[in-house]
């Protein structure tokens, strides 16, 4: 599923901030639609969380406890790929010019939910193993030189290496997900797809990071601050859920488009 852009809207120059606004100018023109697909999908979920995280308690302890909080994260998690699947259809519907439905968009994302959910585990187990290698080495050296600064030095250094070979394959393997759906292909392809677009081009993609991240920061700020100041407070953590619920109508569709942008402009760049 190629995006091909309308006649005339052709991208010329791969900036970061030109990614960013061309996701801003997507949301623009189908922000109706956007916004209806990630509530009709999303916001069951956060009711049934939230009833959740009502029912239990602070502390769990029981097996019965235990099993409601996986239950609960799984449904966010499988629900959470459904939805990101059917938002990238619906953001590639809308820069190709094609029909766009919120029925037709939840439907055809059953196409690719395997794919993508598989795609999505193995990307986090190739970062769980580098960061779980990098820790074993780190330990392991530093506990055969013994307690002494030496020691101390070698292992800081190792655990940084580990920290940033982890942020290496985040990034270049980020936009797995994506590739995933935009060119109906199976996991271990998406991997290797990612990786390829991704090669040259790393300030690219790390300049894009930036500026989600730093839109996050801002977003995230007020809630932040209330947190800081009400601190332990259950209506604080209830607030802060429901408005990051409401960011996320925005910024989700957003956050989508804007890797979809930025899949095409590598392919393009690569070509």
């Amino acid at each position: 599923m190629q995006v091909m852009y309308p006649e005339g809207t052709t991208p010329k120059g791969i900036h970061p901030v030109g990614v960013f606004c061309e996701g801003w100018a997507v949301w623009r023109r189908c922000a109706g639609l956007l916004s209806k697909l990630y509530l009709l999908i999303f916001a069951p979920v956060y009711i049934v969380t939230i009833i959740i995280s009502f029912m239990l308690p602070a502390k769990i302890e029981t097996p019965a406890q235990i099993t409601l909080t996986v239950i609960s994260a799984l449904l966010v998690m499988l629900v959470g790929i459904w939805g990101g699947v059917a938002m990238i259809l619906a953001v590639v519907k809308n820069m190709t010019g094609s029909e766009n439905s919120v029925g037709a968009n939840i439907s055809e994302a059953k196409g690719y939910f395997f794919r993508y959910l598989i795609t999505t585990i193995l990307y986090t187990l190739i970062l769980v193993l580098v960061i779980l290698l990098g820790t074993f080495i780190a330990g392991s050296i530093g506990g055969a030189l013994g307690k002494n600064t030496a020691s101390g030095v070698t292992t800081i250094v190792l655990i940084v290496i580990t920290l940033l070979a982890a942020a290496y394959f985040f990034i270049r393997l980020f936009l797995c997900g994506t590739v995933c759906v935009l060119e109906n292909i199976g996991p271990i392809a998406a991997l290797k797809h990612a990786n390829a677009l991704v090669k040259k081009h790393m300030a690219l993609v790390i300049g894009v990071m930036l500026l989600v991240f730093l839109t996050l920061v801002l977003v995230g700020a007020p809630m932040w601050g209330l947190a800081a100041v009400y601190k332990n407070s259950d209506s604080v953590d209830t607030v802060s859920q429901v408005y990051q619920f409401i960011t996320n109508i925005v910024f989700m569709p957003v956050w989508t488009a804007i890797m979809v942008i930025l899949c095409n402009k590598l392919k393009e760049a690569n070509a």
